[in-house]
C-alpha cells in the first residue's frame, strides 16, 4: 500500500521548507485559497512566478518565498494569511522523498510513500 507523505524537511544549508503535502488549513483552521485565485485575497504568488515552490491550482500549504514556515493565503477575507502546521519528516520519509520524480510527484506536488 502506498501512503501519502505528509510532513516537512528543511534541506542542509537552506531554509525553505520542502512540503509536497496536502494539509490546506492554517494553525487556527482557516481554510487556505488556491494559488491561483486572487479572491478574497490578491496576490502575485502565482505558480507561473514561483516554478520551483510547488505551487499550483490548489491550496495546499507552501513556503515559496524560502523563509521556513509553511503558510497559505486565507479564504477569510479578514485574515490575509497564516502559518501552517505541519509534521517534520522522519529520516525515512526524507529518504523517500528524495527518490520522487516527476512521475511520482507530477506537478501538482502529490508523491507516494511506498514501501
Amino acid at each position: 500500500d502506498a501512503k501519502n507523505i505528509d510532513c516537512q524537511y528543511v534541506k542542509e544549508g537552506e531554509n525553505k521548507v520542502t512540503y509536497i503535502g496536502q494539509t490546506n488549513v492554517t494553525e487556527s483552521g482557516r481554510f487556505c485559497q488556491r494559488w491561483t485565485e486572487t479572491t478574497p485575497h490578491f496576490h502575485t504568488k502565482m505558480p507561473e512566478r514561483y516554478p520551483d515552490a510547488g505551487l499550483g491550482d490548489h491550496n495546499f500549504c507552501r513556503d515559496p518565498d524560502g523563509n521556513g514556515r509553511l503558510w497559505c493565503y486565507t479564504m477569510d477575507p479578514e485574515k490575509r494569511f497564516e502559518f501552517c502546521s505541519v509534521e517534520q519528516c522522519t529520516e525515512d520519509e526524507i529518504e523517500q522523498m528524495g527518490a520522487c520524480d516527476e512521475v511520482d510527484c507530477g506537478s501538482g506536488g502529490d508523491c507516494f510513500m511506498t514501501p
